[in-house]
C-alpha cells in the first residue's frame, strides 16, 4: 500500500467521514436498557464483553462475505476493462481476457466468481444488494445497513468521479444500497486490496460500539480507548475465519443482540437510531 492508498483508507474509516455510523448502535443500546447501565458496568460482569464481541462476530460473519463478493466482482470487473498499455497493443478478445486472468491467478479468492458474469456487473451487484435485503432477519439492522450504504455510495460519488463508469452507473442503480455491498464495491473501485477491505470495515464496527458506549455512559474516554484496544486484537482473526466464505454462507452467529436491537424503536427514550 502507497502512501496515496493509506490516506485514502485513513479518510474512509475516520469517524468524520460522513457515513452516519454515529447515529446506529448496532444494538448495544438496546443491550444496556434491557439490563441495565448499573449492571452493564459492574466490573464482575462478563456480559457488555460478551455483547461487544458477539456484535463483532454477528458483524463479521453476515457483512464480509457479502463485502468480498462485491469486491471481486467489481475488482475482476476493472481487470477485465484494463485501458490497453501506451504502446497501443490491439485490446484482447474477452475470451483471452478470461484465460489471461485465471492464468495470473491475483488471488485465489477470486476462483470463487464466475468471471464471464462480472461483464454484467449491475446485475451481480443488485443480486447481492436484493440478497442482503432478504437475509437480513431484523428489520432494524436492515433500515441502518441501508441508511449507512446510501450515506457511504452518496460520498464516495462525490470524493471519486475519475472511478470506472461502470461502477459509478452500478452503485447508482442498487435498490437498497446496503452499506456492505456499497463498501466492499468502492474500495475495490479504489484498487485497495481485500485484506485491507474486510479488516477496515471490521474496525469501523468496533469503533462505532465503543463510541457507543461512551455516549451512553456507560465507559468514560479512556476506558473506552482500552476497550477498544482489547477488542481490536480479535479482529485479525475474526476477518481470517471470514473471508474464507462464500455469499451463501453470511449469517448471524449470536442472536441475542441481534433479538434485543429488534426492541429499538419501541423505547420511549433513546439516543441511538438503532
Amino acid at each position: 500500500m502507497d502512501a496515496n492508498q493509506l490516506l485514502m483508507l485513513l479518510q474512509l474509516t475516520d469517524s468524520a467521514f460522513p457515513t452516519g455510523g454515529f447515529v446506529h448502535s448496532l444494538g448495544i443500546e438496546s443491550f444496556v436498557q434491557y439490563f441495565g447501565n448499573k449492571q452493564v458496568k459492574k466490573a464482575d460482569d462478563n456480559r457488555l464483553n460478551d455483547a461487544l464481541i458477539s456484535v463483532i462476530e454477528n458483524s463479521a460473519s453476515f457483512n464480509l462475505p457479502l463485502i468480498k463478493s462485491a469486491y471481486i466482482t467489481v475488482s475482476s470487473f476493472v481487470q477485465l476493462h484494463r485501458r490497453p498499455n501506451s504502446d497501443n497493443t490491439i485490446e484482447r478478445s474477452c475470451k483471452d481476457k478470461l484465460i489471461s486472468l485465471r492464468q495470473t491467478n491475483i488471488d485465489k479468492e477470486f476462483q470463487q466468481v464466475d468471471l464471464i458474469k462480472t461483464y454484467d456487473l449491475t446485475d451481480e451487484l443488485v443480486h447481492m444488494d436484493k440478497l442482503c435485503e432478504a437475509m437480513s432477519t431484523s428489520h432494524t439492522v436492515r433500515r441502518a445497513s441501508s441508511r449507512q450504504g446510501k450515506a457511504f455510495r452518496e460520498v464516495s460519488l462525490m470524493l471519486y468521479p475519475d472511478m470506472d463508469l461502470a461502477i459509478l452507473s452500478a452503485l447508482k442503480d442498487l435498490p437498497h444500497c446496503h452499506y456492505p455491498v456499497i463498501y466492499g464495491a468502492v474500495l475495490a473501485g479504489l484498487s485497495l486490496d481485500l485484506d485491507t477491505t474486510l479488516t477496515s470495515f471490521t474496525f469501523g464496527i468496533n469503533r462505532s460500539l465503543i463510541t457507543t458506549l461512551v455516549k451512553l455512559d456507560v465507559v468514560g474516554t479512556l476506558e473506552g480507548q482500552r476497550t477498544q484496544l482489547q477488542l481490536q486484537e480479535t479482529i485479525p482473526n475474526i476477518v481470517e475465519r471470514n473471508k474464507r466464505k462464500v455469499l451463501t454462507d453470511a449469517c448471524v452467529k449470536f442472536p441475542l443482540v441481534d433479538i434485543l436491537q429488534n426492541l429499538q424503536d419501541t423505547f420511549f427514550t433513546k439516543m441511538f437510531y438503532s
